[in-house]
Parts: structure tokens; C-alpha cells; sequence
């Protein structure tokens, strides 16, 4: 089976929901155990509403605001994936392509 979830918010308020990361971990791990292809879609969380707000504040225009909420969501995914240490892809994709290649080769 192939399992595509979306983490964001509730996983990632103002700080990182730890007991809750590490919950989810284990649940995505059995799922994995039992043959299921798991890929995770990080979100920026509640700390990339707050810098946005506070770019936009500050001036910035809508892509600069977009960049910092997708940095902080990148943030978030290498926190994941490094709780998941060897069981998980490492490099974390940056485009469709470099997602492909990560399916293809774990």
C-alpha cells in the first residue's frame, strides 16, 4: 500500500510537538514494517504562520514570505526524518524530480 500523509500544524505549533513526533514515528514505522510505502509532506507549522505574519509586517512581498514558510517546512521535514534515522530517505527532495529518485531508491 502507499500511504501519503500531510503533517503540519498540530505536529508543528509555535515549537515542535516532540511526545506527538515521536508517536507518529512509531506508527509510520509499523506501517512501513508491514510493506506500506510511506511518504511524508511536512508543513511550516504554526512558527511559519509567525515569521510570514512578521515578513509581511516588515514589507517583504508574497514570494519572499512563500520562501521562508517552504524553509521552515524544510526545517520540520529534516527534523523528521532524523527521528526516523536509518528507516527513513535523508535528503530531503526539493523538486518532483528529486522525489521520484528518492521513491526509486529506497
Amino acid at each position: 500500500m502507499k500511504v501519503v500523509l500531510k503533517l503540519g500544524k498540530f505536529l508543528f505549533p509555535s515549537y515542535p510537538n516532540l511526545k506527538l513526533l515521536k508517536e507518529y514515528v512509531a506508527i509510520i514505522e509499523d506501517l512501513a514494517e508491514r510493506g506500506s510505502r510511506v511518504v511524508i509532506v511536512t508543513g511550516g507549522g504554526g512558527l511559519a504562520k509567525e515569521y510570514i505574519k512578521a515578513a509581511r509586517e516588515g514589507g517583504l512581498n508574497e514570494s519572499l514570505c512563500d520562501l521562508i514558510g517552504i524553509k521552515i517546512s524544510r526545517i520540520n521535514a529534516y527534523l523528521l526524518a532524523s527521528m526516523f534515522k536509518e528507516h527513513a530517505y535523508q535528503r530531503i527532495p526539493e523538486n518532483l524530480e528529486e522525489l521520484r529518485y528518492a521513491m526509486q531508491a529506497w
